[in-house]
């Protein structure tokens, strides 16, 4: 008699309240994690591209260098921009830095026939370039070119240095693109 029986058959609502906080506290840490996972992805990403497309740029020039007969670090277009000109047999491949918007701009390149001057084929090496310079100095006497390529896409940069030296006698099939 006098005896309660209790009914447990579901949760209170303060039982409920402290759950569904529980659960936004957990669910705004993950998410929070996530968040900053994705990030530090994607930073990483970036480098990776520019740190890629610097590598081929220089990596194509290096090839043409390679069984390059002349080069030069001159105003080939006479723009008042130095471009690298790389004679190779019937052709000469012109590399130059194009200016787009402020200091960035992009590396493209020319191929063009020797003997008549007529455009072969045009096309970009690299995206995001903030600076290009080539060292000639040293090809007359030890056939070395030293290429310095400098690319920027958000806050990361990427420098890539490259030093090739021409093949005196050899001839090859080397080509861009």
């Amino acid at each position: 008699k006098g005896r309660k029986t209790s009914n447990n058959k579901g949760m209170s609502l303060v039982e409920l309240l402290c759950s569904v906080a529980i659960l936004g506290i957990a669910i705004t840490a993950i998410s929070g994690a996530m968040i900053v996972s994705a990030q530090n992805y994607q930073k990483s990403n970036v480098e990776f591209d520019i740190q890629k497309e610097a590598q081929n740029a220089t990596n194509l020039i290096g090839n043409l260098v390679v069984d390059a007969e002349e080069v030069k670090w001159e105003d080939y277009d006479a723009d008042g921009v130095d471009d690298l000109v790389i004679y190779k047999g019937d052709v000469i491949y012109v590399v130059r830095f194009e200016q787009i918007a402020g200091a960035i701009g992009r590396l493209v390149y020319e191929e063009i026939n020797k003997v008549d001057f007529s455009l072969i084929a045009r096309g970009v090496l690299a995206e995001d370039v903030t600076g290009f310079n080539v060292d000639t100095a040293a090809f007359a006497t030890n056939k070395n070119v030293k290429v310095d390529l400098k690319v920027k896409k958000d806050d990361k940069e990427y420098d890539a240095s490259y030093n090739t030296t021409a093949r005196n006698a050899e001839k090859t099939n080397a080509t861009l693109g």
